[in-house]
């Protein structure tokens, strides 16, 4: 498998109720009608709503990697990353 530079865009604000998740998924919407592989990480510590704006279920986030990760039970990435489409993952 062949890895090109990836570039990585942030949406942040210090506060709540902006639009982040709403121009996050926007952004990856627009990448993936131009056939650009996306993933989104939400790492909204008190409100990530990215999943349920997409209708992605999960038990996984990012307290449940972290955890995993420093208990040594991570065995691979893609256990945390869900498939939107053919061209977003969150």
């Amino acid at each position: 498998m062949e890895f090109s530079k990836a570039k990585v865009v942030t949406v942040s604000s210090a506060k709540g109720g902006t639009g982040k998740s709403v121009f996050a998924c926007n952004l990856a919407g627009c990448a993936s009608n131009k056939k650009i592989r996306t993933l989104i990480i939400d790492l909204d510590l008190s409100a990530g709503v990215i999943g349920a704006s997409l209708n992605v279920k999960s038990d996984e986030n990012v307290f449940t990697l972290a955890e995993d990760m420093m208990n040594n039970r991570m065995k691979n990435i893609e256990n945390y990353i869900f498939k939107y489409n053919d061209y977003i993952d969150v």
